[in-house]
């Protein structure tokens, strides 16, 4: 009996011994693995870590290009009201040289028109210059005055003398018309 428990207990420690030895062999293999495992976890981190910079990089690019857009669209709409004004004021331009154009037509006309007119002018002095003659004639005007101390005088005069005034009256319309002749005389 004691002979078969003895070879039980060797058997039974080999085959602890087996196990053992089988499990230590497994844990050099986990541990084998698990380094490896944080080999390519530390792979994977610092590839994330790379990602993550490109991503930001990107994202930083991305708020680049959405300003630059912007900034685009701000120059693309200025420019527009810029080429607007500038249509503007080129039909501005347009229409003030219109302007002189007409401006200067009307110059030319008028000089034109004041050289005709002076030209008409010209030989019309000639006529002219015998036209202020009819104010020479107003100097008899003081002529009435002295037919007034007339009328006096036949009021004065007895109803004889008043037959004798027409003869008077006669021959003083020649002097008037000898009054008025000598002021042609000077001229």
């Amino acid at each position: 009996r004691r002979e078969q428990s003895l070879e039980e207990h060797t058997l039974d420690t080999g085959t602890l011994k087996d196990t053992i030895a089988r499990k230590d062999e497994e844990a050099k293999k986990a541990a084998v693995e698990k380094d490896k495992f944080q080999k390519e976890l530390q792979e994977l981190k610092a590839k994330y870590e790379a990602l993550e910079k490109q991503i930001a990089e990107k994202r930083d690019l991305a708020a680049q290009v959405q300003q630059q857009k912007k900034q685009v669209t701000e120059q693309v709409i200025k420019n527009k009201k810029l080429e607007k004004d500038l249509h503007a004021k080129q039909d501005e331009i347009t229409a003030l040289e219109q302007k002189n154009k007409k401006l200067q037509q009307d110059q030319e006309r008028l000089k034109k028109e004041l050289e005709q007119a002076k030209e008409e002018k010209k030989p019309e002095p000639k006529p002219e210059m015998p036209k202020p003659e009819p104010p020479k004639p107003e100097p008899p005007k003081p002529e009435p005055k002295p037919e007034a101390p007339k009328e006096k005088e036949k009021k004065e005069q007895s109803p004889f003398s008043q037959f004798l005034k027409p003869k008077i009256s006669e021959e003083k319309p020649p002097e008037s018309t000898e009054g008025e002749r000598k002021p042609e005389g000077p001229k």
